[in-house]
């Protein structure tokens, strides 16, 4: 059996997304692994975007907790050192309350693990919790950086092999409109794709039909769609 990008290829598995199959090659080069199992080149693109957007999430959440974090914590020791400078007592109690309040901002909305021990000590240091918070927080900033900065260098490295799978389904799609018939969806290609990969040795074994099935109910078409399909 081929690949679906490399036709003459040998094929060593099935991808761990889609399951489709892959060449050694593209095992050896897929950045991202699922229960220890390679991606496609498609499916590490596709992997690789979602990384993307799940890392600036992360980062955005943390920058903003980072920052009101250290807002409210300046305040407070600004507050208090001149309460005690001036002898403005109200000053000193309002920067506790307030560096207490970095503490407790940080308990709350830091996206951080920290476990109850952490978070009963954090309730009682509340502002020591928010200096090891703010130093926490910058750490994850810099870490979802560099899974950011990872994700392109696997969107690059495998965006050729992207496009020419995707101009694969294109290829599928014009036989149907060109006999008059509606266009396949693009998880019908998909499926016929995934068919044609799997028949490209000349028969279809018992677990390459179990997975077409699986395959098939995850995107949503029937069993006699896909008898159809398989037809094209």
């Amino acid at each position: 059996m081929a690949s679906n990008t490399h036709n003459s290829a040998p094929v060593s598995g099935v991808c761990a997304m889609c399951g489709r199959p892959i060449t050694n090659e593209e095992a050896r080069r897929s950045e991202y692994q699922i229960e220890k199992r390679p991606l496609c080149p498609s499916c590490n693109v596709q992997y690789a975007n979602k990384k993307i957007t799940s890392a600036s999430e992360l980062k955005n959440e943390s920058v903003k907790v980072a920052v009101i974090t250290l807002i409210l914590l300046l305040s407070g020791v600004i507050l208090y050192f001149a309460g005690l400078l001036y002898e403005e007592y109200g000053k000193t109690i309002l920067g506790i309350l307030l560096a207490y309040g970095a503490g407790l901002y940080a308990l709350m909305n830091a996206p951080i693990d920290a476990g109850c021990i952490v978070e009963t000590l954090g309730l009682l240091l509340a502002p020591l919790y928010a200096l090891i918070a703010e130093f926490i927080l910058w750490v994850k900033v810099s870490d979802c950086n560099d899974e950011i900065e990872r994700a392109k260098k696997v969107i690059d490295s495998h965006v050729g092999e992207y496009n020419e799978a995707v101009a694969s389904m294109v290829k599928v799609e014009a036989p149907a409109a060109e006999n008059g018939s509606d266009t396949f969806s693009k998880k019908e290609v998909d499926y016929i794709v995934m068919y044609k990969d799997y028949l490209s040795d000349g028969e279809i074994s018992e677990k390459e039909r179990a997975r077409l099935s699986k395959y098939a109910e995850a995107l949503g078409i029937s069993p006699e769609r896909a008898a159809e399909l398989e037809k094209q």
